[in-house]
């Protein structure tokens, strides 16, 4: 299980994706970062103006912020699958496909 302020939901196993999938989906709600899993929050375009790179380097960390939580609520035996995800969009994305 997986807890994230006081919230415990199921580690995502070959058996419970929907579930898992509305929870996690929550999770991310709730921290601001499901707009990243789905790929509507967007990777600014880099242009080498400081409020840019910035803009960019946020992206980045809350892009990251987003892959952790999604990585650490799958069951360990099902993280060979995604290993090679580089953003949380790319990992969302293969999850529902598998």
């Amino acid at each position: 299980m997986i807890m994230a302020s006081n919230i415990a939901i199921e580690r995502l196993s070959k058996d419970n994706y929907d579930s898992w999938k509305l929870q996690i989906e929550a999770i991310l709600v709730k921290n601001y970062h499901w707009n990243f899993v789905t790929g509507t929050e967007r990777k600014p375009e880099v242009t080498g103006d400081a409020d840019n790179a910035t803009a960019v380097a946020k992206w980045i960390s809350d892009d990251q912020k987003a892959k952790a939580d999604v990585i650490l609520s799958i069951h360990p035996s099902e993280l060979s699958q995604i290993k090679n995800c580089k953003t949380s969009h790319e990992l969302g994305t293969k999850l529902q496909n598998i």
